[in-house]
Formats: structure tokens, sequence, C-alpha cells
């Protein structure tokens, strides 16, 4: 496997973190076997569900182990999945997947057998999805790993109408090079009649894979015309289908503060202004209060606005969820500028972020219910240890309006700090618990997806004291028959 050889290169000769993209029709099983307990890879394959597809496996379960777990990353798509849903689920999973690793180098796989020509997969995309997956590959390259990027073929069957113009897109991508709209004159006249050859055995392959191609000639230009292709009938329940499986690996993998700013479409908070719902009337709401460690002096200050976390840095230790400093900075600038999140943060004289409590709406899993919120909170590694955490949680939550809400936190092991903490899950389940009983919430019993998967991860709650009893119910309600993941 020579991607495998790539990356254990990569490895044994810095310490540089890859993160492998796999676009191939088939699960990228191989490259995802070699890292599965390698915490410096991140594997993420988009493929068509193993259901009905050789390997059969690539599931969303299948997220890693040991110090691997949550580094695996399987996005099964349903037969049939076409070109909008394809490109919809790709752009709400993988930039917050790259900002939450924050990899030193990307490295694709561009299979072109996820076209709709290909005689032995099921999938019905364009060039314009082979396209949007060059270009998301090429930009997140540039925007998280300093332009690091190592791009590779796969698999494609279609060897005459499809591979050659699929893979020319891919190097003048690369190359910043523009692609005329037409094909060259003679290399559609030296390899039409080869197609021609093979044209009758090609159609019938496509058939006994239950894909009727509406189009069957030889192309002359670079990119598909969407007139060549025949509409799936059964285009919406494949797009909802593949939207719940890429909303539930967010859910799992991602962490809730980046899955904020990297927002699904779909899902608008009810709410226009979550500064003005919690203080009715205009009153004036941004507050701070000083706080004394033995260290020093730290300043916490709520409703932090963007134009103040701007002039703020993050703490070389502030990384729990975008991996680096800077980019948790940039993080906290993007949450700040939101209306529907809140948030609240400590920090030094000198202006350096030690620790951050976030308040947003509830996201796409608790679509439905009213007056949810998520609260997470993170401390430096720096700054641990000093009665910060405690202290910040109950600065963030002291506001009498909170009592007309349901908060939520989710403990997920994967997310945790172990090994900076020098602990064991259970131990350290044990100590968030603690920290939020603090401020009243309660551990209760689910069967929610993300909670399930492991034994040691906590589902707190507080359910505030003015919260209209129709409203808690339907949240206990949910909580307790959300259904498990038993795969896809």
């Amino acid at each position: 496997n020579d991607i495998a050889v790539a990356i254990a290169h990569v490895l044994r000769c810095s310490e540089a973190k890859v993160l492998y993209i796999d676009f191939d029709a088939h699960h990228g099983d191989g490259v995802q076997r070699a890292f599965y307990d390698e915490p410096r890879v991140m594997t993420v394959s988009l493929h068509e569900t193993g259901r009905y597809l050789f390997p059969g496996t690539g599931d969303v379960l299948e997220l890693g182990n040991g110090l691997g777990r949550g580094y695996s990353v399987n996005l099964p798509l349903a037969p049939f999945t076409e070109d909008d849903s394809y490109i919809e689920v790709m752009n709400v999973l993988l930039p917050p997947l790259v900002m939450s690793f924050a990899p030193d180098v990307i490295i694709s796989q561009h299979g072109c057998d996820t076209h709709a020509w290909d005689p032995l997969t099921h999938l019905e995309l364009t060039t314009r999805s082979i396209q949007a997956q060059v270009r998301c590959a090429h930009q997140l390259a540039h925007t998280y790993c300093h332009g690091r990027w190592v791009a590779l073929g796969g698999g494609g069957y279609d060897q005459f109408r499809v591979v050659p113009r699929v893979w020319s897109m891919l190097w003048a991508d690369m190359s910043g090079q523009a692609l005329p709209e037409q094909l060259p004159e003679q290399w559609v006249e030296r390899w039409h009649p080869a197609w021609e050859a093979v044209k009758e055995q090609e159609v019938l392959e496509q058939e006994l894979a239950g894909k009727t191609s509406f189009f069957a000639d030889f192309p002359t230009t670079f990119e598909d015309q969407a007139d060549h292709f025949s509409p799936q009938p059964r285009r919406w329940s494949i797009s909802l289908e593949n939207r719940r499986t890429a909303a539930m690996l967010r859910q799992i993998l991602v962490p809730s503060p980046i899955r904020k700013v990297f927002s699904m479409a779909q899902r608008q908070s009810p709410l226009t202004d979550l500064y003005d719902l919690l203080h009715p009337g205009g009153a004036h709401a941004e507050q701070s209060e000083v706080f004394e460690t033995h260290k020093e002096s730290i300043l916490l200050r709520n409703f932090c606005p963007p134009s103040l976390v701007e002039r703020l840095s993050a703490d070389s230790g502030l990384h729990a969820f975008a991996r680096l400093p800077e980019r948790e900075h940039q993080l906290l600038v993007d949450i700040a500028r939101s209306p529907d999140c809140a948030l609240t943060l400590a920090h030094t004289s000198a202006g350096a972020i030690v620790g951050e409590v976030t308040l947003t709406f509830g996201d796409d899993w608790w679509e439905g219910l009213e007056d949810i919120y998520e609260v997470t909170i993170e401390v430096s590694s720096n700054w641990r240890k000093l009665g910060i955490a405690r202290k910040l949680l109950a600065f963030a939550l002291e506001l009498e309006t909170l009592d007309d809400m349901i908060l939520f936190a989710m403990g997920l092991s994967w997310h945790w700090d172990l090994e900076g903490m020098g602990i064991t899950p259970r131990h350290y389940r044990k100590m968030i618990t603690q920290l939020f009983a603090s401020q009243g919430f309660s551990e209760y019993e689910t069967t929610e997806p993300n909670i399930s998967l492991e034994p040691a991860n906590v589902l707190l709650v507080r359910i505030g004291k003015r919260v209209d009893q129709y409203v808690a119910n339907r949240f206990l309600r949910r909580i307790s028959s959300s259904p498990r993941l038993t795969g896809l």
C-alpha cells in the first residue's frame, strides 16, 4: 500500500500529524487498518456504504482503537448519491474535522470510481463533485497545513471517459492551471474509437450495477454536462440519509464549539440573539470579576464581544478543541461573533486567555426541543489545579435568566486530555461530574448514541427552576428514547 508506506515515512522522519482523506468509492480499509491505533494519523473515508459494495467495511462506528480512538472517520454514503448531497456532507464534515485535528500535512486519494459512469459502484457523481473534492482538499491544505498536500490517484474503471479527465482536473488544480472547455481534438480522435470497441460491454456492466446511463457517448468536454445524467427518483430520501450520517459523525467526533462555527446550513437557531434573551429589557450584561490565584490575578469576563477577543491571545496550553493555540484563538473569535453563543473568558493582565466557557444553542441532535443549551469548558493545561474551572463555570452560569433554560454538558472520553492530566477515563469522568454538580447539574442515564459508545461518557443536565414541565418532559423523553447506534 503506497499510501500507508508514505504516511509511515512521514511519522518516522518527523513529528508531523497526517490527515488522510480517501475519496474513493470503496472504503479505505487498508490505510485505516494500518493506523487504527495511531493518534498522529486521522483517516477520513467518504465512500459508498459497505452494505452493497466491497470490502463491506467503513461503518461510522469504526472510530479507531486505544490512543487512536476518534481518529478513524468513516462517512458511508447511500447508493445513488448525487452531486448536491455529496458536496453538502463533505463540506459540513471535513472543515471542522481538519480544524479540530490540526494536521501538518494532508494526503488525499482521488479515486474516480464515484462517477456515475463507473461500472463497479453505485454512486451517481459527476465531475462537479470530483472537482469539489479537489478544491476542498487544496483549500484545507493551504488553510491548515501551509500548503503541504500530497494527492494520489485511486480506483476508476471507466478508463476512457472518466479517468483521464478527472486526473487532468486534479493536476490542473494542484498546479494552478486553467483547463480549456473542450478536450483536445487529437486525444478524442485517438481514444473515441477505443471506447467504441468496448462501449457495449461498459453499458451492460452499468445496467447490471443498476445504473442506467442517460448519456452513452464519448464526452468532448472536460466537465460533464448536466443533461447527460438522469435525475435520481429517490433523491430526497438519499440526501436525508446522508445528512443524518454526517450529523451523527459531527456529534461524535467534532467538539461542540467547533460545530457551532461550522454549522450545518439546514439548522438555524430560532433565537435572534442569545445576549438579548439572557438580558430582557436591554439590561447591561457584560460583567467582570477578579479571581486571585497563587500564580497571579485572573480577570473573568462574560459575554465577550469579538473586539475584545481579537485583542487577546490564547495561552500555549489552551488547545483542547482546535489543537493549536492560534487556531483556538480564532475559534473563540468566531464564537464571539455568533449571536447564538455566549462566551465567558478568563485571562491574565497580559491578555493571555487561560480558560473559556461557551453557552451555545443545542444543535442538530436536539432539533425540535425548546430552550436547550450546551455548556462546554476548557482551562489551559498551564493553569490547572488553581480552582479556575469551578470559579469560571460559576461565573458564566450565574445569570438568573438561565433558570428558564435546560443546560447540558456532554462528556465524551475521546475529547479528554487524559495524557496531559495523567488520569484514567474513570477519574476524569468523576472530576467533570463533580465540577458540574457544583452548579446544579446531575448525571442522567440516556440512550443518546454518543454517550452510549463508551462507558466513561456522561450526560450532565441542569433543568432550570422555571422551565415549563411540558418542555422538561419532552427533553427527558428525548434522552431516554434516542436510538442506539447499531451501524449503518
